[in-house]
């Protein structure tokens, strides 16, 4: 049995196949949600045809929703308006709610797609031993989860609960402000401090230094313009108040390398944390986030073993990982129930 699972974003919307099929787009919820409807049925109709559809909702926490609980029922509203598919949203104790279910009681719905991850990476990994740290690293957010036998050891936490016990850093490779993560950055042989204003993000550094691939029809960056290396760099001047011709293409390459060793000690730190407290082993790293992975490991406090989904996965199935979790989850469910 084909499933097509489905990961909705407050900033993208991504869809995966038990079969192959995988597709990203963005979709910036906050500007856009009262077209989330038509997204959702332009991006649902290039999957193959299932009878079910997987679900996992994380574009509740959007600042156009007054409430999360407002958010889960206009994203589960928009999508019964798109596909007639029927749906099963996963839940962070591992269980699948019904959307009506979904809407009455979404405690257990909103940000899920952490879990699913968890659940997946680890049965996909036949090195890890008995506890593992799942890491995806993603264009927002970060998840930092450890799993025991292949679970994972929070469960039904928040997101709230998450950036308490460290399993949930709130940034990224592409959106995260450079202004929230350094204080400094190098320009002729010494430290400026920045301009807090989102004159740049971080997918502005790794543009400039070749993690992260240009695109110049692309303008959802932080001043409207191309994601190039050159609008890149213009944006990274006006982060210490320059003007782009005072700041030439070495000083931006090296505030970019400044700027992704402060990201990768945010997420080194959440490692450390769930290390110390856990005694996980292996770090299985999944997103479309990995080149960073050196950087994160020379930050570490202890020794751990690393493996990589992207032996497994290709580089869109990276991306997309949470909506083929879930896809893959509902169809063991439904394989299990078959079996008992």
């Amino acid at each position: 049995m084909e499933i097509v699972g489905i990961d909705i974003g407050g900033a993208n919307i991504k869809a995966a196949s038990t079969c192959g099929f995988v597709h990203s787009v963005p979709f910036p919820m906050w500007s856009r949600y009262d077209d989330l409807s038509e997204a959702l049925s332009d991006v649902l109709r290039q999957a193959p045809p299932t009878e079910y559809l997987a679900v996992t909702i994380t574009g509740e926490l959007a600042d156009c929703f007054e409430t999360k609980d407002a958010g889960i029922s206009h994203i589960l509203n928009s999508l019964d308006q798109s596909d007639t598919r029927t749906a099963r949203v996963y839940c962070t104790n591992g269980s699948w709610k019904t959307p009506d279910e979904s809407r009455d009681d979404s405690s257990l719905v909103a940000a899920s797609n952490w879990h699913a991850l968890a659940r997946f990476a680890t049965a996909l990994n036949a090195d890890f031993d008995k506890s593992a740290l799942v890491l995806d690293i993603g264009s927002t957010t970060v998840d930092v989860v450890p799993t025991v036998n292949g679970q994972p050891i929070f469960v039904s936490a928040t997101d709230v609960d998450r950036l308490e016990n460290k399993s949930l850093v709130y940034a990224g490779i592409q959106r995260t402000p450079v202004c929230s993560i350094v204080n400094v950055l190098p320009f002729k042989s010494r430290n400026t401090p920045i301009a807090r204003e989102v004159f740049a993000t971080t997918e502005d550094a790794f543009i400039i230094l070749g993690d992260l691939p240009e695109d110049s029809e692309n303008m959802d960056t932080a001043d409207g313009k191309p994601r190039t290396k050159s609008a890149s760099k213009d944006r990274l001047a006006r982060m210490i108040c320059a003007c782009p011709s005072e700041v030439t293409d070495e000083d931006a390459k090296l505030m970019s390398e400044s700027i992704a060793e402060s990201l990768a000690s945010l997420i080194a730190q959440a490692i450390n944390h769930q290390q110390s407290h856990h005694g996980v082993d292996t770090l299985l790293c999944t997103g479309h986030g990995g080149f960073l992975l050196p950087r994160i490991q020379e930050k570490l406090d202890a020794p751990i073993n690393v493996s990589s989904l992207a032996s497994c996965l290709t580089p869109e199935q990276l991306r997309c990982a949470p909506a083929l979790a879930v896809a893959t989850l509902l169809q063991q469910h439904f394989v299990a129930k078959s079996i008992t």
